[in-house]
């Protein structure tokens, strides 16, 4: 009786076809990279949290952007929050901004009443690495979200 031959177990010989294999997968991890200018991240699909503290009266930049575009119609900018996620997203769209989500937790219970206070909440956007530059410029900063858990007694 013949015994069955398998290919478990079998080893390559070194030569010519692993070692090119070995040197295109090299090139493919390296032209994965990406340098977004910052220490360890690399890659298209790298993403952080931007913040920043809007303002009331509708004097945020998209929200000027929308009043401009709709004849300074301040009884016509929508109030429900869908509306505003879509008016900002497209305002920063526009500036060449991908806006991956929105979040707005309360900061204040209670602000001022002038046009350039805060309007109560910090505003954080979840953007591109290599969008944060830009939205630096534009008086964001660096931060996540901060979850507050309720507090005990």
């Amino acid at each position: 009786m013949r015994s069955r031959q398998t290919n478990i177990g079998h080893r390559f010989a070194p030569g010519p076809v692993p070692a090119l294999f070995a040197l295109a997968a090299s090139f493919l991890l390296l032209s994965c990279e990406g340098n977004s200018g910052f220490p360890g991240i690399s890659g298209p699909d790298q993403r952080a949290w931007v913040a920043n503290e809007p303002i009331q009266c509708l004097g945020n930049p998209w929200e000027q952007d929308w009043l401009e575009r709709h004849a300074n119609d301040y009884s016509a900018y929508p109030m429900d929050q869908a509306a505003q996620n879509t008016i900002l997203t497209e305002y920063y769209s526009r500036q060449g901004v991908r806006i991956y989500t929105i979040v707005s937790i309360p900061k204040y219970q209670g602000t001022c009443d002038a046009c350039g206070c805060p309007r109560g909440d910090m505003l954080y956007l979840l953007v591109g690495r290599d969008d944060t530059r830009e939205m630096i410029q534009l008086g964001y900063r660096l931060e996540e979200p901060r979850w507050f858990a309720p507090t005990r007694p």
